[in-house]
């Protein structure tokens, strides 16, 4: 009730004293920017305005699914970070893909419940501007868990009508969400505010309460870019978990579940200032963030009196700062652009606990760590002009990594640090007007958790285990074009080859990740948009890749959940100010379950429509989610599990299945 209170309290002061405006709608397609001679590769782009405004959401995390080839799914509580697949690897929680919101590190290093921890319930769609992607190892500026991809998003600095949207919709599901801007004395202030409530179809009530509020403050003043951004997230939750498949065939529920304990809550904020100019810029950031998340993915496999539910709690704070400048002409070469850059990270992670809890009570500590990450990056970069033949860009990025472990084992406590470097190198070769020719190499890397370089003892089994290195690095290359006719109409085709060190791969017995065998992965991308007349645009992407471990038996080399194909469509029709539809489709290919590729998981297709219309001097938006209502997995895995009434474990495919067809109504006012 007391979240209830403040969202309301804070949305009518947003709306409050708002003044009306009359703005004529221009329709900005952020697939149609225009990217020849700004960018080094087929696989790098921009999406934004109109392309999320008129986009339908599960949840937010989809967010990143307007990159293509990136799939977002889940396989528990909405209030839990999703899991990510991009150029067909299973990211987990988002281990080698790297997000930025205004210029914040969204990941987590040595999280508690994944490395790379990428939690993206912290944005508010409606007041994201645009997303800058990037995929591949090429790129000097792009660092830790960057080696699938990266993605900055940014948030509108002003928008043209403030607003106030109600939503509400099947199983539950209520949102209130509201924002405003303001010119004053020094800038412009963008103030917004969300909260969500849901049950989602699943028997066990999901109780989601999530607050977002946000605050913005941009100037500009003699060339020079200021602004600073405060935001507070706070959410509760109760999740359904990924079940055994044996408990359909025996009549149960796909929307059943085991443990009624599982969930969690999370905060997380935020502090950011970013200051820049045409050839500079700094950005310092700060962060306060808590997680207690509830599991159990074996049920009562290791301990038949208790059950195996665990509470894994991570408490922490971050700090941070990024920057760059491009050096000036006077020791240069005209043709020469050259920029160095650096980062620094300190993360404290007070608590990074792991409990055998039973009831969401507390019987035994499994681990207890403090851990302090501490990272400095530099980089250099020079992008040659050719004259007006070829852009070639190469750079060398050095990454330092410290980690300072202290556990309740003392043979697991220590330190460990260790340095990286990865050149870079990409052309960019203009064959005519609107066709460009790309060609991109480079190392990169994702750390590993900090526990895991220091470990000596295995805390369940107290067994002897082997620790890790801070780095586990890869390297990838990739050719492609790019054909562009103006704003409306662009094709982008690429071939990529990655190979990794080392994956990092979801462990169903511990409920967790861990570094496996290295792999190698090569495939071909391609993205399109067409806007066909004005307002009426279409876009297609999709991709197919094979993937295979390095160093393993061949009939043993299949990558579990390492899905080789996908597929994204959508055609959006802008009919008036305030009225328009979309339909969109998502097809996830099927994938092994199992290194010999004995069992496989299914495709998964869906289908999602939108349709706004005028109401008096406001909108309407009706949504279907799920349209034709499949009956998929967002989810599979294979491994061994227990249920209460069961004898001794048995190895089964457990998922978590997409939710059914469900229908939202939005109403939108704006001032």
């Amino acid at each position: 009730m007391k979240r209830k209170i403040i969202a309301i309290t804070i949305i009518f002061f947003l709306v409050s004293g708002a003044k009306s405006q009359i703005v004529e709608e221009i329709v900005v397609w952020g697939r149609g920017t225009e990217l020849l001679g700004n960018v080094y590769s087929a696989s790098e782009g921009v999406v934004g305005y109109s392309d999320f405004s008129e986009r339908p959401l599960m949840r937010v995390g989809e967010l990143t699914e307007v990159i293509p080839g990136m799939m977002a799914t889940q396989h528990s509580g909405s209030g839990k970070a999703n899991q990510y697949f991009l150029r067909g690897m299973n990211l987990d929680h988002g281990s080698d893909f790297s997000v930025h919101l205004d210029g914040l590190p969204v990941n987590f290093r040595s999280h508690a419940h994944a490395q790379g921890y990428l939690d993206l319930n912290i944005m508010i769609p409606e007041i994201v501007e645009r997303v800058r992607f990037k995929k591949g190892p090429y790129f000097s500026d792009e660092g830790d868990f960057s080696l699938a991809g990266s993605a900055k998003f940014k948030t509108y600095d002003s928008l043209e009508e403030s607003f106030i949207e109600v939503q509400t919709g099947s199983h539950h599901d209520y949102r209130l969400v509201a924002a405003r801007s303001d010119s004053i004395n020094w800038g412009t202030l963008l103030l917004a505010s969300e909260f969500h409530r849901r049950d989602g179809p699943w028997e066990l009530n999901e109780d989601l309460e999530k607050i977002n509020l946000f605050l913005k403050l941009t100037s500009i003043k003699q060339n020079v870019n200021q602004s600073s951004v405060i935001s507070i997230y706070d959410a509760s939750w109760m999740g359904t978990d990924q079940i055994p498949q044996r408990t359909i065939l025996d009549g149960g529920s796909r929307f059943g579940y085991v443990d009624s304990d599982i969930g969690g809550q999370s905060h997380r904020y935020s502090l950011v200032h970013t200051r820049f100019d045409d050839i500079f810029s700094f950005n310092f950031y700060a962060t306060r963030y808590g997680l207690n998340l509830y599991s159990n993915p074996t049920y009562y496999l290791n301990d038949v009196i208790s059950g195996d539910e665990i509470e894994q709690e991570d408490q922490r704070f971050s700090y941070g700062s990024s920057g760059y400048r491009f050096l000036g002409k006077t020791f240069f070469p005209a043709n020469w652009d050259i920029r160095i850059g650096y980062e620094v990270q300190y993360d404290n992670v007070q608590k990074l606990n792991l409990f055998q809890t039973a009831s969401r009570k507390r019987l035994n500590t499994l681990k207890s760590d403090t851990v302090t990450v501490a990272s400095f990056s530099m980089y250099i970069e020079n992008e040659l002009l050719v004259s007006d033949i070829a852009r070639i860009r190469f750079g060398y990025r050095m990454d330092h990594h410290r980690f300072d472990i202290e556990s309740t084992i003392v043979q697991n406590s220590g330190s460990q640090s260790e340095m990286l470097g990865q050149p870079k190198f990409s052309v960019a070769y203009p064959l005519s007007d609107g066709f460009e020719l790309y060609l991109g190499w480079g190392k990169g890397f994702h750390s590993n958790d900090a526990r895991g370089t220091t470990i000596n003892i295995d805390p369940i089994s107290e067994e002897l285990v082997s620790s890790v290195n801070v780095f586990a690095s890869g390297k990838g290359s990739e050719i492609g074009f790019r054909f562009e006719k103006d704003e409306s109409f662009n094709i982008a085709i690429n071939y990529f080859h990655l190979d990794l060190d080392s994956e990092l791969v979801f462990v169903g017995d511990a409920g967790t990740t861990e570094p496996t065998d290295g792999s190698r992965r090569s495939g071909i991308e391609f993205s399109s948009f067409w806007e066909l007349a004005p307002g009426l645009a279409i876009d297609l992407s999709g991709s197919s890749t094979d993937g295979k471990y390095t160093g393993t038996p061949v009939e043993q080399s299949y990558i579990p959940d390492a899905h080789d194909f996908t597929l994204s469509a959508g055609i959006t029709k802008i009919l008036s100010e305030n009225s328009s539809f979309t339909f969109r489709l998502r097809h996830f290919g099927d994938a092994p379950l199992l290194e010999d590729n004995s069992i496989r998981k299914d495709g998964t297709t869906l289908v999602n429509f939108s349709l706004s219309i005028p109401f008096y001097d406001d909108h309407l938006t009706f949504e279907i989610l799920n349209l034709l209502d499949a009956k998929d997995n967002d989810i599979s895995y294979y491994f061994e599990s227990k249920l209460a009434d069961e004898v001794s474990g048995i190895e089964d495919i457990h998922f978590h299945p997409v939710e059914s067809r469900a229908f939202r109504l939005s109403y939108k006012r704006t001032f």
